[in-house]
């Protein structure tokens, strides 16, 4: 057989070969990896996902926690994992911001992992105390100004989205001093109690201070308005660069076949799209994406350089 025979031969098997991969996956058990402990919001939306994939396609799907480092070990068991699509990783916002915080990070999430799919977003909310004198953002940002650091922000942890705001802010000439917590059970606590001057809630802790009147919403830090807070401002309404996108979403170890990625993002999305699903996200205060793999993939890269660059500019590193 002639070199270029074989070449077409060849050619020809793999043609034939994709359909057929695409059509046996999957024929072995699924692990979804949540890099932090039980119970999380990780942990949860991953065994909910688990638990519909399961239902649905009969699949053989199960959430295996390797918390520690700040979610980078269980993100780097995924990113050396076999890139044959039976070891997912969801993780969040904090992927993009771990190159920033750790220098010697022995992964690199955009090179080593493959973004997959989207599954929701969630907001924080900048909050006072009901008896703050402070109404609104403006009062905020000129309260902050008038007295260059007295104004304490706290959040649920260093490096946390509400700890990267507070330095976005004082980029933004806002001067806040962040005051981390150990988780935001603490910190809602504190807020409510008017122990703390303000602070970063996520929206699902939030809502129920709201709905009881303790603590007054001044802005939410997500790039467009919460869609359980559609009447609060954004911050990137008064200052365009202080936005966080928070989100959750599933990677893959990169050079999975393609055939197995989009048989695993298409299943993704049609669950997320279940009403039952949207109607538990929604619950939670999850608002549900359907998209490409692509936008995850772009907030990767556009998310890792910012935030390598803003955690070097202040000082944010090796939490």
């Amino acid at each position: 057989m002639t070199l270029t025979r074989r070449l077409f031969a060849t050619l020809a098997a793999a043609a034939v070969a994709r359909p057929a991969l695409a059509d046996a996956f999957p024929d072995a058990p699924i692990r979804i990896v949540v890099p932090f402990a039980p119970g999380g919001s990780l942990d949860v939306l991953g065994r909910f996902y688990a638990q519909h994939l399961n239902q649905r396609l009969g699949w053989r799907v199960a959430v295996e926690n390797r918390s520690g480092a700040g979610g980078n070990i269980g993100t780097e068991v995924v990113a050396r994992a076999r890139p044959d699509g039976y070891t997912l990783l969801l993780n969040a916002e904090n992927i993009a911001v771990a190159p920033g915080l750790f220098p010697t990070l022995p992964f690199d999430p955009v090179t080593d992992l493959e973004a997959l799919a989207l599954a929701a977003r969630i907001s924080h909310v900048l909050s006072v105390p009901v008896a703050s004198p402070i109404r609104s953002f403006a009062d905020y940002v000129a309260l902050a100004r008038a007295r260059p650091g007295e104004m304490a922000a706290g959040n649920p942890g260093a490096a946390s989205t509400g700890h990267l705001c507070a330095a976005l802010l004082g980029q933004a000439g806002v001067p806040i001093t962040p005051l981390p917590y150990r988780g935001g059970g603490p910190l809602a606590q504190d807020i409510a109690a008017g122990h703390v001057q303000s602070a970063f809630l996520t929206v699902p802790s939030a809502l129920g201070l709201l709905r009881n009147g303790s603590i007054r919403p001044l802005a939410v830090t997500s790039p467009r308005r919460s869609l359980f807070l559609p009447e609060v401002q954004t911050m990137a309404e008064t200052f365009p660069e202080v936005s966080i996108d928070s989100w959750q979403g599933f990677f893959l170890p990169a050079g999975t076949p393609p055939e197995v990625s989009q048989v695993l993002h298409r299943e993704i999305n049609a669950t997320t799209e279940l009403p039952a699903v949207k109607e538990w996200l929604l619950g939670q205060a999850f608002e549900p994406v359907v998209l490409p793999s692509s936008e995850l993939g772009g907030i990767m890269a556009r998310e890792v350089p910012r935030w390598r660059r803003v955690t070097h500019e202040v000082g944010m590193q090796s939490f």
